[in-house]
């Protein structure tokens, strides 16, 4: 399984500044016990970075459990199912169809 590495760091960074709490690298890194330079990792979609540190800082931003990974796989339908909420169903929906758009090829005027 492929994991949309970009999804998750626009997610982690989105939801740490929409909450009032953690609108901070170094808050997000105390909530989670997550070391700030692994979440520049995630920010920045290293591979090395492992699918439990994921659900620490899923966890420490309020999502469900599995919310990071099932955006990761663009299953919208499951981040419904996990709860997630619907407005960030959306957003996730939007940026995984904006990131489609960009990699098409232009084609331009090739008639």
């Amino acid at each position: 399984m492929t994991l949309d590495r970009k999804i998750i760091g626009a997610i982690v960074e989105r939801q740490m500044r929409r909450t009032r709490t953690l609108g901070s690298w170094p808050a997000l890194e105390r909530a989670s016990g997550v070391s700030r330079s692994t979440l520049y990792r995630i920010r920045d979609a290293d591979p090395r970075v492992e699918a439990a540190t994921f659900e620490r800082v899923g966890a420490a931003l309020g999502l469900p459990y599995d919310a990071l990974i099932t955006a990761a796989t663009h299953d919208l339908d499951g981040l419904v199912e996990l709860g997630v909420d619907h407005e960030l169903v959306h957003w996730v929906g939007k940026e995984i169809a904006k990131a489609a758009s960009e990699s098409l090829p232009d084609v331009g005027n090739a008639i």
